[in-house]
């Protein structure tokens, strides 16, 4: 039975996937016109954009579905997705803004796939 907080974690992840073919897109588009120093790496980093893209995309698809295979992955991605935004913060190309739009909706996913009721409603005890 789907509950309020196994609604929101299927709104985050859709949304994170969503984000994510759009970045793909982009990536796409900076290969094929050039926009980039390397075209090899270019197209690793593309191809490495894609895959995340459809296991982000999988995971969501699970997790909207309530399989209870998805809700390990569904935690992991939020963990990945709060390191990147924390990563996001320093370095030369820092940007508070896309640390913060990373980092506070992967919280609130991971704490509620967390809690006991997301739990019962994969069948996890």
């Amino acid at each position: 039975m789907p509950t309020k907080s196994h609604l929101t974690i299927a709104i985050v992840l859709s949304l994170q996937a969503l984000v994510l073919w759009a970045l793909l897109g982009w990536s796409i588009y900076s290969v094929i016109t050039g926009d980039s120093a390397s075209f090899i790496s270019a197209v690793g980093l593309t191809f490495i954009v894609f895959l995340a893209t459809v296991w982000v995309s999988n995971i969501a698809y699970g997790v909207i579905r309530l399989r209870p295979s998805a809700h390990t992955p569904a935690m992991v991605i939020q963990l990945l997705i709060a390191s990147i935004g924390a990563a996001s913060f320093g370095g030369e190309f820092g940007n508070l803004l896309i640390g913060w739009l990373a980092i506070l909706p992967s919280t609130i996913a991971f704490f509620l796939l967390l809690s006991k009721a997301t739990r019962a409603a994969f069948g996890k005890n």
